[in-house]
């Protein structure tokens, strides 16, 4: 559903488990940019598992995931392109 980055580990998260890898964030997004969009400098998700957007309590866009009960942020540099592919479909 999505990979998370913290310091030198990623966390790949799917729907009923979360698992550390020792592989950059980079890296990961290189390999699986056909299933992975960038959201924040932190986190890729899977484009099909997106399903929409929403403002949390602070005013930031989160990313609502299927499959995940996370709000992921999604950075304000980044936030056009994810309406763009949500709206025009490319999720």
């Amino acid at each position: 559903v999505y990979l998370q980055a913290d310091n030198k580990y990623v966390t790949v998260c799917s729907a009923t488990q979360q698992i550390l890898i020792e592989e950059s964030l980079k890296a990961l997004e290189q390999e699986f940019a056909r299933y992975f969009i960038r959201i924040h400098r932190n986190a890729l998700v899977a484009v099909t598992a997106i399903r929409g957007l929403e403002k949390n309590a602070e005013g930031h866009c989160c990313v609502l995931l299927e499959g995940a009960d996370e709000r992921l942020e999604v950075s304000r540099r980044l936030l056009p392109d994810v309406r763009k592919r949500i709206k025009t479909g490319v999720i």
